[in-house]
């Protein structure tokens, strides 16, 4: 196998620390499961204390005596929006990522990118015509662009096949010069075209099947993760004042 050379690249992406895992994770919890939580990391901790009001209140005892004249003591879950509201999604998730990655303003550019989206998480409109419509620097936005490509699930925004199994490659410290020439030629992959996919890459036969045995645990769509945007909602009546 020839070994390539060493090449410096510099990239911008989030790094997924530990406290912003556990802020994600927090995100799926129900007010039941957190109040669980809580209770469970207080009796590991002897310093933490839980205040009252912190947890879901305690469930009735099933021995107490209920009245059905009195319709107070019950209540549904249709009586609670927060037991009836489904539980966050991974666009959630994106967007409180979002929120910590970028100021204010690149914010905007960011959500905008986000619903220029196509379902399988490409970007199909170019960067140069966002930025016209956003009124903003091509560059700007194209270097947001690069950071929303490495959030989580990563390979959002991107602007090819290519480019999306690159991030995900990227992250996982997986593109090297071989990688990077095996993308660039997946034309020759859809042709079968092993012969000279191993002459572009300069590898044997063992070293290529690795390399697709690690493309194909990539995911191409990585949109379908992710719901569709609420539709905005229309109003009932619409009223108009009398000149």
């Amino acid at each position: 196998m020839l070994v390539p050379g060493l090449i410096q690249r510099q990239s911008q992406s989030l790094v997924m620390t530990p406290q912003l895992r556990q802020a994600i994770a927090l995100l799926q919890y129900t007010q039941t499961d957190l109040a669980q939580h809580l209770r469970q990391v207080c009796e590991t901790n002897p310093l933490l204390i839980l205040e009252p009001g912190d947890t879901a209140p305690e469930a009735v005892p099933a021995s107490e005596d209920f009245h059905d004249d009195d319709p107070d003591r019950f209540t549904t879950a249709s009586d609670r929006p927060e037991a009836a509201a489904p539980p966050p999604s991974d666009r959630d998730g994106l967007i409180l990522q979002i929120r910590l990655s970028f100021p204010p303003d690149d914010q905007n550019a960011a959500f905008h990118l986000l619903d220029s989206l196509d379902e399988t998480g490409r970007l199909p409109v170019s960067v140069t015509d966002l930025a016209a419509e956003l009124g903003i620097d091509a560059p700007r936005l194209e270097a947001i662009r690069q950071t929303l490509m490495h959030l989580e699930p990563v390979g959002l925004f991107a602007r090819s096949l290519e480019e999306c199994l690159a991030a995900q490659l990227r992250v996982r410290n997986r593109l090297d010069p071989a990688m990077q020439t095996l993308l660039d030629n997946l034309d020759l992959l859809a042709r079968r075209d092993w012969r000279r996919l191993r002459e572009k890459c300069a590898l044997d036969q063992d070293d290529l099947l690795d390399m697709l045995t690690e493309i194909q645990a990539l995911d191409p769509r990585p949109g379908l993760s992710l719901p569709p945007p609420a539709p905005p909602v229309e109003p009932d009546l619409e009223g108009s004042k009398n000149p």
